[in-house]
């Protein structure tokens, strides 16, 4: 699981503090070394398994140069004959031997650059949930915050209004509306008295 990151996310991104977008920024440079560096053991993976087919191919001419008869002459006596045979075991066990030297020293290449990459990887998303242990503490902090700072002012204007309320005197602590419908309708059953 490789981090991607795209580089107009970290635009559209306004909420994230200077430190961590300089982190995020660093991550994605990072996500790109690694890629490159990838690249880079594959290519000498590739070159160590070439070299191991050119001296294949070596080891094969030299057999083909031993065991021909030479322009046509056979062999003279058997001592000839078995020098060639040791000649030709010689190159063969020689390119068997080269073979899986290559092929050991690409499985130890490969496996370094595994265990590196894997190291890397799992320190990669170990900073990735770091970080959003990190954002997810500063939201609750906020949340926290705002919930806190609502709940003073709330608090706040309920007291303010109780002490208005209680500053003023209980003669004229009558809703100004109410105190209106009553005299209308007084207003109207004296002048139905009068009709």
């Amino acid at each position: 699981m490789e981090v991607q990151i795209r580089r107009d996310s970290f635009e559209t991104a306004g909420r994230i503090p200077p430190a961590e977008m300089k982190w995020l920024r660093s991550l994605y440079s990072e996500a790109q070394n690694e890629q490159s560096k990838h690249a880079i053991a594959v290519a000498a993976a590739t070159a160590a398994a070439a070299d191991a087919a050119v001296a294949a191919a070596e080891a094969a001419v030299a057999v083909v140069r031993l065991t021909r008869h030479g322009a046509g002459i056979p062999f003279r006596s058997l001592d000839e004959r078995l020098d060639a045979a040791i000649k030709i075991q010689a190159f063969f066990r020689g390119y068997l031997a080269k073979k899986a030297l290559a092929l050991k020293a690409l499985v130890k290449l490969q496996a370094l650059v595994r265990g590196y990459l894997i190291r890397k990887r799992a320190a990669t998303t170990l900073h990735c949930m770091e970080a959003l242990v990190r954002a997810q503490a500063t939201v609750r902090a906020q949340k926290s915050k705002s919930l806190n700072h609502r709940s003073y002012m709330s608090n706040t204007r309920a007291f303010e209004a109780k002490v208005r309320w209680q500053s003023v005197p209980k003669q004229r602590r009558s809703n100004p509306v109410r105190g209106s419908e009553f005299r209308s309708e007084r207003w109207r059953w004296s002048s139905r008295e009068l009709a």
